[in-house]
């Protein structure tokens, strides 16, 4: 199984530290710790980006053919499937992944004050659909390591 920008589940990087006797001067923990820092800095950019994109006029973003739904399903799952994977305690990931989706309805109501923008439902529900798949694709990789990393 392949994992994006090369992240491990948490407990194969400590099985392969203690297996092969692998050290870089770091401890696992930390790995674990630098790898976490740079998923939450991917979340909060992706998260920026997609606020950015929803917020602009039309006449700058222009929507794509098919009306964006394969966007909205894409952004969405990226942004649940982030913490879904990453965030060690369960409570954390929901509140994480109810914010999501709750940003996806507040940006779609702030499309009625912006040129060009509408409020659609059907982008609701793709932001719903992505966030579902982001998850549900996030747990098969938390149920492969054995602790998360304290997300705060």
């Amino acid at each position: 199984m392949s994992f994006p920008l090369g992240l491990r589940p948490v407990s194969q990087m400590r099985s392969a530290v203690h297996r092969w006797g692998i050290s870089s001067g770091h401890s696992s923990v930390e790995t674990v710790n630098r790898e976490w820092r740079v998923l939450r800095a991917l979340w909060f950019f992706l998260i920026a980006a997609v606020t950015l994109c929803s917020l602009l006029p039309a006449s700058v973003v222009p929507r794509p053919p098919g009306g964006g739904t394969l966007e909205h399903l894409s952004a969405y799952l990226a942004l649940a499937l982030i913490p879904a994977v990453a965030m060690r305690r369960l409570y954390s990931v929901f509140v994480a992944v109810i914010s999501v989706a709750c940003l996806g309805v507040l940006l779609e109501i702030l499309q009625i004050a912006i040129p060009g923008r509408a409020f659609e439902w059907a982008d609701i529900v793709m932001n719903t659909v992505g966030v579902t798949a982001g998850v549900l694709a996030g747990v098969p990789l938390r149920l492969g390591s054995d602790r998360r990393i304290n997300s705060g």
